[in-house]
C-alpha cells in the first residue's frame, strides 16, 4: 500500500538526526551540511512535498524573483559576498560603504554618530589652526 504524504511527513517527524541524515543522502545524493534536526526535517519534508505535488510554476518563481529584487540591501549582503567570492563582474554585485570605524569609536553609540563626526571635525580644524600658529 502506498503511503500518503501526511504519513511520510509524520515518519520524518519521528526520526532522529542520524535517520534524517541518512534520508537526506538517499533523497539528495549527498550528505547533509547540518546536523540540526529541525532544519533537516523541514528540508526533507519540503523536498518530499515538492516531489508529490510538483514544483512551483514558473509564474510563481518570477514573482519570487521580483520580490527578491526589491529586498533592501542589508538582507542581501551575504548573497553579494558569495557573488564576489565567485568572481562575478562588479556591475552585477552591489556594494555598500559603511562608516563602521566612526560608529565603533563613538562613545555615544550609533544614534549620535553624526554628533561625534562633527566633534571630530572641530578637533581637526582646531589642531590644524594651532599647528599653523593661528591664535584661536
Amino acid at each position: 500500500m502506498k503511503k500518503t504524504l501526511r504519513d511520510r511527513i509524520d515518519e520524518l517527524a519521528a526520526m532522529n538526526v542520524k535517520a534524517l541524515q541518512a534520508e537526506h543522502v538517499k533523497l539528495f545524493g549527498q550528505p547533509a551540511v547540518s546536523a540540526h534536526r529541525q532544519f533537516l526535517f523541514r528540508k526533507i519534508a519540503w523536498q518530499v512535498q515538492a516531489e508529490a505535488h510538483g514544483w512551483l510554476p514558473e509564474a510563481a518563481v518570477e514573482i519570487a524573483r521580483g520580490i527578491a529584487r526589491d529586498t533592501p540591501l542589508r538582507a542581501r549582503v551575504l548573497a553579494n559576498t558569495a557573488k564576489r567570492r565567485a568572481g562575478l563582474p562588479e556591475d552585477q554585485v552591489r556594494r555598500r560603504r559603511s562608516n563602521r570605524r566612526t560608529m565603533r569609536a563613538s562613545p555615544w553609540g550609533i544614534a549620535n554618530c553624526a554628533k561625534q563626526r562633527q566633534a571630530d571635525r572641530r578637533k581637526s580644524i582646531l589642531s590644524f589652526l594651532l599647528h599653523e600658529g593661528v591664535p584661536v
